[in-house]
């Protein structure tokens, strides 16, 4: 009898002590939804990174909100859902493998692929696929200077940029690093035309008539002077050409072995395990 009244007294005890803690813990929680609670030790490293920022206040109470929007929305949908809906076993399974397979093949491409690409791969892609290589945009090769108003020898740069000679070339660079608050010289480099037109204060009107009638350009605002000289173009749904899109074929070119590298794989493991007797196919 003793014995029994002593496991009922502690039973009281303890069951007072938990209620005890929960009231403890319940002052430091943020959030409830029906029984279930966000304190603060959930946010901690939330806390943490908003040390010292003026809008953590704001930041902490969307968390806050978006918490109990969420923790609503999962018990309704857990009171609303049947078992066999809430069961996602297969697809974490599923899932899982997928990661699984996908790290794996990553793997394997990083040991196995060449990403070496020569001029003639890049070339024979290109020529065998001009369909794939249409301009979605204007595009040109130019020199570009902008300077102050207030720079010197600006007559001398007129003269310049629209020169093709080395001398010209150097005088020109020498000149941009000195005094050009903005300067392109390599017009080796294809460029989008709208890049340009963002650099120069300017009325275009029709891209493609403004660049069949224009060459050299000179534009001007209250602060700068803007001298242009477009030294070749090439117009919306023309070719591309190809110093342009060799990047973008040398991706092409890669992937596409990535793609064969994963194919010979799956290949050379399912010959290897049908001929070892590993694997087998049953006819239906």
């Amino acid at each position: 009898m003793k014995k029994f009244r002593l496991v009922i007294f502690l039973f009281l005890i303890g069951s007072v002590s938990c209620e005890f803690f929960k009231k403890e813990n319940k002052e430091d929680a943020l959030a409830r939804v029906h029984s279930k609670f966000l304190f603060k030790d959930d946010i901690g490293d939330l806390l943490m990174k908003l040390t010292g920022d003026k809008d953590s206040a704001t930041i902490i109470s969307n968390y806050i909100n978006n918490w109990v929007q969420q923790e609503l929305l999962l018990q309704k949908a857990d009171l609303n859902l049947s078992d066999e809906q809430k069961d996602f076993t297969k697809l974490l399974e599923d899932y899982r493998k997928s990661l699984i397979i996908y790290a794996f093949q990553k793997e394997w491409i990083r040991e196995k692929l060449d990403t070496s690409v020569s001029e003639a791969e890049i070339s024979a892609h290109y020529n065998s696929n001009p369909h794939n290589f249409e301009l979605k945009e204007n595009i040109v090769k130019m020199r570009f200077v902008k300077v102050a108003r207030n720079a010197p020898k600006l007559v001398l740069i007129e003269k310049l940029i629209q020169k093709d000679d080395d001398e010209s070339r150097l005088q020109l660079k020498d000149y941009c690093f000195q005094y050009s608050l903005d300067y392109n010289d390599n017009d080796s480099l294809w460029f989008p035309f709208d890049e340009l037109k963002q650099k120069m204060p300017a009325e275009f009107g029709n891209e493609e008539d403004f660049l069949k009638n224009n060459q050299f350009v000179i534009k001007a605002d209250t602060l700068n002077y803007y001298l242009l000289y477009i030294k070749d173009y090439k117009i919306k749904n023309s070719i591309s050409p190809l110093s342009f899109e060799r990047e973008k074929i040398r991706n092409i070119i890669i992937n596409q072995r990535k793609l064969s590298l994963i194919s010979k794989l799956k290949s050379d493991l399912f010959e290897s395990a049908l001929d070892k007797g590993n694997a087998e196919i049953f006819q239906p």
